[in-house]
């Protein structure tokens, strides 16, 4: 599939052991505008199937010969995780190894900020309490132009008073009032005054559909003014992986290079673990993950959805498991992935607005609260059957929905409180976005 990823790779230590997979996946750009050609940013990865964890260790140990530095490792009983950083091309070596499936991934990422950079900050911490916010969008059934029934927004203030955002409304939840009352809740979280810039730790996107940037396009076109966005991270396929040309993307793209042209940027890749502040951040699965498996004749993948990256993070011995859209290949990647040590978290986001069943994920995943990014009425009517499943293994008392209002946990090491505040905006107002 990929020409210039087969002769980047012969640059590279050769990988002893196993069966390389034949095709190297072209994974996608960082924020550059995907193209049919590609970029110069373009990830790439190479499948080696059969091999043991020796040689997967032994392939580290001969990039490490080379003079690559190891930047991360990380151990356990599902996935054997390593980075390494080469100076000379400025670029990042990502492997990771599947016991599952006896199989070694190795992502050459080249569009990545190294780790260590990344995860710097000289923000002190001012708070003792972490804060996570469902805000409330306006749900009605799909009538483009003027409602939709998807979206999703969330925010989580750390101790050094910065924010990461994750995610973001469809434009038709975009509006003026509703955008007005998003800046309204993030001040209120940071305590922060009128006119006083807030810092956005990361802006986190774990797939790229309009329902899931639209809000935040929005919000850093027209008040760029009232945020310092120091990070961005998702990882979104290539064009060759899945064809598309959404407008979103290219337009979230181009407005981060423009009103914050030094943000930092990461793709994020299975198994990664790092800190921002209090948080710790570990990617439970990506696209990646369902290669080389994942084609039908066409060699593209069935859906956005299945391209969603699944993030984990942990607070103040809490924890929030983001699904995005999660469809039932994430739910077998997933179980692949914590298949012995289990996943379990405090906030668990229902995938896909509940409209996925995803049996395989509500399964496994143990959680106390379920934040569900849809409203009421169309969980318990239209998807009455996919919200059953749900239930079937979570409490609906501990369902809340992000239609009826937004919420705030704010929680320190002694408690959790909660906060809410009305859902603002209706239907979409045709104001720019």
């Amino acid at each position: 599939m990929s020409n210039a990823g087969q002769k980047l790779f012969e640059l590279l230590p050769a990988y002893e052991g196993g069966t390389a997979v034949e095709t190297v996946f072209n994974c996608g750009a960082g924020l550059a505008i995907e193209t049919d050609d590609g970029t110069p940013e373009d990830s790439y990865l190479k499948a080696i199937d059969g091999t043991t964890i020796d040689e997967f260790l032994r392939y580290g140990a001969a990039l490490e010969q080379s003079g690559f530095l190891l930047d991360f490792a990380d151990d356990n009983a599902d996935l054997i995780c390593r980075e390494y950083y080469d100076e000379k091309n400025e670029q990042i070596v990502y492997a990771y190894y599947s016991v599952a499936q006896r199989r070694a991934r190795i992502i050459l990422d080249r569009s990545s900020c190294r780790l260590p950079a990344f995860c710097d900050s000289d923000l002190p911490e001012t708070r003792t309490d972490t804060a996570l916010m469902q805000f409330g969008l306006y749900y009605n059934t799909m009538d483009r132009g003027t409602t939709c029934d998807c979206g999703m927004c969330y925010a989580l203030r750390l101790r050094d008073n910065s924010i990461v955002f994750i995610d973001g409304g469809e434009f038709e939840q975009a509006t003026d009032s509703a955008i007005d009352e998003l800046i309204r809740c993030l001040r209120h979280m940071t305590n922060t005054a009128d006119g006083e810039k807030m810092v956005i730790a990361a802006w986190f996107c774990s797939h790229n559909h309009n329902d899931h940037m639209d809000v935040f396009s929005k919000l850093i076109r027209f008040h760029s003014e009232l945020f310092d966005v120091k990070r961005v991270m998702f990882n979104f396929p290539a064009k060759s992986l899945l064809n598309y040309d959404n407008d979103c993307t290219r337009r979230i793209k181009d407005r981060l290079r423009e009103y914050y042209p030094d943000v930092l940027f990461r793709k994020l890749h299975t198994g990664q673990k790092f800190s921002l502040a209090n948080a710790q951040f570990e990617v439970v699965t990506a696209h990646e993950d369902i290669l080389p498996d994942a084609f039908d004749e066409m060699h593209v993948y069935r859906g956005m959805n299945e391209s969603t990256t699944v993030l984990k993070i942990a607070f103040e011995g809490q924890s929030l498991l983001l699904l995005g859209d999660s469809e039932t290949r994430n739910g077998e990647a997933m179980r692949r992935n914590y298949q012995n040590r289990g996943l379990s978290c405090t906030y668990l986001q229902a995938a896909h607005h509940g409209i996925n069943k995803v049996e395989n994920i509500y399964s496994f995943v143990k959680a106390d609260v379920v934040l569900m990014p849809q409203c009421r009425y169309i969980n318990e009517r239209s998807q009455k059957e996919n919200f059953a499943v749900l239930c079937r293994y979570n409490d609906p008392v501990n369902v809340f929905f992000a239609g009826d209002c937004t919420r705030i946990y704010t929680v320190s090491p002694d408690e959790t409180t909660k906060e809410v505040f009305p859902v603002v905006g209706y239907h979409y107002d045709g104001s720019e976005y």
